[in-house]
């Protein structure tokens, strides 16, 4: 039987360098979201002055006097760049789905405002009305740092 010889084990390493370049095939307008499940929904109130300081007698008008909620999907909408907290929405353990808006708001000066008891329990949120990112449900999504443009 013959020896086998073997010799020292040797490694070669290159950095990957392209041939050529492409550009993404993605709009880079193009945002994706994933869309919290709100199973109990709840009142949403937009920030008016774009401010993300909650201002009484200004934001804490609801969108709607029906309470809203997420569907628990992943969304695309269109936006120039990315976005940010728009709204927020009062925590959903505290909003039935058949609850009273007079249960959370008093009614003056022409409009719902939030019951001064209930604005500890808002939660900054993206918010998309149904045609603004969607055609049947809202877009609310509490996690910022999760929204991407699907080509990054």
């Amino acid at each position: 039987m013959a020896k086998n010889v073997y010799s020292k084990p040797l490694m070669v390493v290159e950095k990957f360098v392209p041939q050529a370049y492409c550009e993404t095939c993605t709009n880079q307008k193009v945002w994706r979201a994933h869309c919290t499940d709100m199973t109990g929904k709840g009142y949403i109130f937009y920030d008016a002055a774009g401010d993300a300081i909650f201002a009484a007698g200004v934001d804490d008008i609801p969108a709607y006097r029906e309470p809203h909620g997420g569907c628990g999907l992943y969304h695309d909408f269109v936006q120039e760049t990315k976005p940010g907290y728009n709204a927020w929405v009062l925590n959903q353990s505290y909003v039935s789905p058949y609850g009273a808006i007079n249960n959370y708001c008093d009614y003056y000066n022409g409009h719902y405002h939030l019951k001064e008891e209930y604005r500890s329990s808002l939660k900054p949120a993206l918010v998309k009305a149904p045609g603004e990112a969607l055609d049947h449900n809202w877009l609310v999504c509490y996690d910022i740092q999760s929204v991407k443009n699907p080509g990054s």
